[in-house]
């Protein structure tokens, strides 16, 4: 059947029992079950199913948790359906045209957890907010109501869509399922746009119409059509697809974005549904208070990615190692397999992917913006239909790419924000099955990152703002942090930055810090934890709101011009917590609500978070509430930067042998254990050290020799060590590892281009230390020697999960 003959008082298909449609997540897609959680105010309505109005011969079989998962998601303050039942979605007036689309047009028989919600709420006219993790079904929460005639809202429904490439790749789709959809983009042709524009103006209207932002904002011929259509009252819908982008390219370069709330003001009347995968708190309030969302319902789901396998990697410090580091993993662990590698510029891409393509004999292609639009384009299919294997690419690649089976992703330096690194992991293992999602860490990264955002670099767009600027210092530096931890479980890391709770112990072997051995340390810091909320205090009295990275530099020590300028650097308490993880004790207080973020809107319009008391600062200051950090202790004089420098009221707890392996994180997850090695009892080398083909065509999965930055970063560990105990200093404050990571990635000749380099960073009396510490430290790293410490001990195997869990997802 067109889809242009469906008509509002569809019927139920003849001899088919609606009220036996299971349209909820099916019992055996275990990915889903039990893991994204409803929002906050659909599980108390989950509570008081039995009670609902829906008559028993017309509800779908559904199976709600009998508990609360480990981990819980703070939802955004929306204002909830009236209905927000499952059980209720299916006595709507849309539901019968809604199956009837999702089977017949769509050639689907279930919806994915909120799918149905979402598309009731859109179809009743209210304004809708969609969170969804990353392949969790977005597109369908929108198109399939387009096509649908039975809502109370008609006409064409507009999607906003941030990329080119992401408009082209779904028109297609639609159009393959005989959809009427259409675009505006810069890839058609005058001739093109202008017969778009004579269709939204004729009786034969599109359902969809793809369009960017800047085309809704410049085009005169657009807005006059808009204005005529919404007389007519033909206007379904207004959908901002990848909604983040306007918290993050809105403030940053895409200014059409921070002017989306023209479409609240000119057509008050239609509804507006925004769609993510990626947004914080913050990122959440900037997308309704600049969208102007009227008590939208709020759909949010967990950020958690169970499949997904996390780590980081210590990058190697020349091009061509880091290459062959590359080459090595993708050759020994996904051989055959689709992945991305995401580079730093254009350039970096195009000379990484002939690499990879012309030394290791690897399917590879570069994709950035500065293409010409059909190169880009023939790339991006060849990859999405597998006559490539890998997308060596800069962020531009894969917003909205459904390809299924991408079982890595690479990021080959540092990504922009956590934000960013959480969407781009997302484009692995959507399928459901095992992906590894690797990133490559040098210090030297975020020096290059920090210099382009505060010399002012930006490819497009007016000068940052000193607010933009500080606000893209804080990201990356909170991605370093996230990189320098080698200790926490990193999926409760990313969904941490989410305000999402996670249990570590449903994380065996699902990140590489899950995955080391040795003995799990657990440190008090309360008295710190004290003097912080002290030190808050004293700064607050001068100051009434407090930014979080302005805290931790005070609490630091360190001799910035805004602590100077601010005074706080003359306070009592200023650098009492130069001798410890400033970051990680502020993050734990945040995390326990000793701490709280207060989020205020600036001048600009855009939030910005302040640091203030929380709930349990009181309980904190009285001792009943203790501040503990944990540590891996691999042994003393072992080097690692993790290792502990004083301890106190520690209490060690070995590494369960029964979480070594890798296993999906979620509930149940121990259950599913399978070992990732032969033998998981002994270290492993790294498996990635592969000579081009062109030199050693037969070379296997060797061990990767230890590099020059890792054996000068060892020996000025351990020279650091000694330091410490000769001058009964805290090992930090004889040199932060953060600085040691940055001299022992750097090619150095010389002790006075050594010394330069301590000054110059940010260490507190820098001077006074290369005078006092530097010559031992340049004789630790100028001895440091070449040598091969490539191991016998066993080779890695290719680890596959597939059979450890099942998931069979709607497409």
């Amino acid at each position: 059947m067109p889809v242009t003959s469906l008509r509002a008082d569809l019927e139920p298909e003849d001899n088919v029992d609606m009220s036996a449609e299971v349209l909820t997540a099916p019992d055996s897609d275990d990915l889903w079950d039990g893991l994204d959680e409803p929002s906050t105010f659909q599980l108390a309505s989950l509570a008081s199913t039995s009670s609902s109005s829906t008559p028993a011969s017309a509800q779908p079989s559904f199976r709600p948790s009998t508990s609360l998962t480990p981990y819980s998601v703070d939802a955004p303050a929306c204002t909830p359906p009236e209905t927000t039942s499952r059980l209720d979605n299916t006595s709507t007036p849309y539901y019968a045209e809604v199956i009837h689309v999702l089977k017949n047009i769509f050639r689907l028989s279930s919806f994915r957890r909120n799918q149905l919600e979402a598309i009731n709420a859109t179809l009743d006219g209210k304004d809708v907010f969609v969170l969804m993790p990353t392949g969790g079904g977005k597109s369908l929460c929108y198109q399939l109501p387009a096509v649908c005639k039975s809502g109370r809202t008609h006409g064409v429904t507009f999607v906003i869509s941030p990329l080119v490439a992401l408009i082209t790749d779904q028109v297609a789709s639609l159009r393959e399922k005989n959809i009427n959809v259409d675009c505006m983009s810069s890839l058609r042709s005058a001739d093109d746009s202008r017969d778009v524009m004579r269709r939204l103006r004729s009786h034969q209207k599109p359902d969809i119409c793809y369009i960017t932002p800047e085309k809704l904002r410049e085009s005169n011929a657009m807005q006059e059509i808009l204005a005529a259509l919404y007389e007519d009252k033909q206007i379904a819908r207004f959908v901002i697809d990848e909604a983040h982008v306007i918290q993050s390219w809105g403030r940053d370069f895409r200014d059409a974005y921070a002017e989306l709330h023209m479409l609240r003001d000119r057509y008050p009347d239609v509804p507006i549904m925004a769609l993510t995968a990626t947004a914080n708190k913050t990122a959440i309030q900037d997308i309704h208070a600049r969208l102007g969302l009227r008590n939208p319902v709020c759909l949010v789901q967990s950020f958690n990615r169970p499949n997904l396998y996390y780590a980081v990697q210590p990058k190697p410090t020349t091009k061509k190692k880091a290459v062959q580091a590359i080459a090595g993993f993708i050759k020994s662990q996904h051989a055959a397999d689709t992945g991305i590698v995401y580079g730093f510029s254009k350039a970096e891409c195009e000379e990484l992917a002939e690499q990879l393509r012309k030394d290791y004999g690897l399917s590879a292609k570069h994709y950035h913006a500065g293409m010409e639009p059909q190169e880009r384009s023939t790339t991006q299919e060849e990859w999405q239909c597998g006559r490539c294997k890998i997308i060596v690419a800069t962020i531009a690649f894969g917003m909205g790419i459904d390809k299924p089976d991408v079982r890595f992703v690479i990021h080959s330096t540092l990504p922009k924000s956590m934000d960013g690194y959480y969407q781009e992991t997302g484009r692995a293992g959507r399928d459901g099955e095992p992906a590894d999602c690797i990133l490559y860490y040098a210090y030297k990264d975020v020096v290059s990152r920090l210099h382009m955002i505060n010399s002012d670099r930006n490819d497009k767009g007016p000068p940052r703002t000193p607010e933009e600027k500080k606000r893209q210092v804080e990201d990356i530096r909170a991605v370093a942090q996230y990189c320098r931890n080698e200790v926490d479980c990193r999926r409760s890391m990313i969904l941490a930055h989410f305000n999402e709770r996670f249990d570590p112990h449903l994380c065996p072997k699902g990140c590489d810090n899950c995955s080391k051995g040795g003995m799990i340390v657990r440190q008090q810091y309360t008295s710190e934890a004290q003097q912080a909320i002290r030190l808050f205090e004293q700064m607050a009295a001068s100051m009434d709101r407090i930014p979080v990275g302005h805290f931790k530099d005070v609490f630091a020590g360190r001799n910035k011009a805004k602590v100077r300028d601010s005074g706080h650097d003359q306070l009592s308490l200023f650098g009492v917590g130069k001798s410890v993880d400033g970051d990680r004790i502020i993050g734990v207080m945040m995390d326990t609500d000793i701490f709280t973020i207060a989020r205020e809107a600036s001048a600009s319009g855009w939030t910005n978070d302040y640091l203030k008391l929380g709930s349990q600062a009181n309980a904190c200051l009285s001792g009943d509430l203790a501040v503990e950090l944990t540590f891996r202790d691999n042994g003393a004089g072992n080097g690692s930067s993790s290792s502990r420098s004083v301890a106190k009221n520690i209490t060690l707890s070995k590494a369960s042998a029964s979480t070594k392996g890798k296993t999906k994180a979620g509930p149940g997850g121990p259950s599913s254990y399978m070992p990732l090695y032969e033998d998981d009892d002994v270290e492993l080398d790294p498996v990635s050290d592969f000579e081009p083909i062109k030199d050693a065509p037969d070379v296997g999965a060797a061990a990767l020799p230890e590099d020059n930055g890792q054996r000068r970063l060892k020996a000025m560990v351990n020279v650091r060590q000694m330091l410490a105990k000769e001058h009964d200093l805290n090992e930090n404050e004889v040199l932060a590892t953060e600085t040691l990571h940055f001299l022992s990635l750097m090619d150095i000749q010389d002790r006075a281009s050594f010394d330069t380099c301590i000054i110059n960073s940010d260490e507190p009396k820098s001077r006074e230390k290369s005078l006092i510490f530097g010559e031992a430290l340049w004789k630790a790293y100028s001895e440091a020697k070449t040598t091969s410490t490539s191991s016998s001990k066993m080779q890695a195997r290719i680890f596959d999960l597939r059979g450890a869990f099942s998931h069979n997802p709607a497409t």
